[in-house]
């Protein structure tokens, strides 16, 4: 198929299971005018057919619940301090920062993110935890690398999220921030990032690039042939 304008090409294309791809593009019209063109072609309607991939809820993140917590209390912690009328779904849970936590994921609407957003913690008991949005993209808490998690790491040695030194993040004792991505981004491709906070830190500009990339799925075409 050609395509008479260069803006509409493709930005990404990959094989998905039943014979179908799944294709990005910069921006939601122009996956219309994708949409269109081959509507206009009856060659191709006869054998492909697309569809836009469902859209996910929101996800926030309840952080370092001691592991002794049951759902229910959190729920109920939830509906009153969110004022929900009904319980939320729990997508899943990991560990926290220590062994005696866990973090809990829950899916949101957007009014309820938009309260957490005013929010930011809840009390359960005599203490507050820190609730926020939670992004569904990989971070190595080894490395600090994004777009791979801990268990897939291949580095040997392990870099601070807090201060960028080689030691584990639950170790750090420094008073100071430095933020290794950015950091190691400057020395070796030149870039002028600021280091002065931590890896997690959401206005990092690697953050905020994993943030943007799970924002692809708005761009994104699925195209099965028939």
């Amino acid at each position: 198929m050609k395509h008479s304008h260069q803006s509409t090409h493709p930005t990404n294309i990959k094989p998905i299971r039943g014979n179908g791809l799944a294709i990005s593009f910069q921006t939601p019209p122009h996956i219309k005018e994708f949409q269109s063109r081959i509507e206009e072609n009856s060659n191709l309607t006869s054998s492909i057919t697309t569809k836009l991939p469902t859209k996910r809820s929101p996800s926030f993140i309840l952080c370092n619940i001691p592991i002794s917590t049951k759902e229910a209390e959190i729920q109920e912690a939830l509906e009153t301090q969110l004022n929900l009328s009904s319980p939320l779904n729990l997508r899943f849970k990991f560990k926290g920062n220590s062994t005696e936590t866990t973090n809990w994921v829950f899916e949101a609407s957007a009014p309820t993110l938009n309260t957490i957003h005013q929010v930011k913690k809840i009390q359960m008991g005599w203490s507050m935890y820190r609730i926020s949005e939670f992004f569904h993209f990989k971070k190595c808490n080894f490395c600090q690398a994004f777009g791979h998690t801990t268990k897939d790491c291949h580095r040997q040695i392990p870099s601070c999220s807090k201060c960028a030194d080689h030691h584990l993040s639950s170790d750090c004792h420094s008073p100071s921030f430095c933020c290794i991505n950015c950091l190691v981004s400057n020395i070796f491709s030149g870039s002028e990032y600021p280091t002065f906070h931590s890896a997690k830190d959401r206005s990092c500009p690697f953050f905020q690039a994993a943030i943007d990339r799970t924002s692809c799925i708005k761009r994104l075409l699925i195209m099965c042939v028939q």
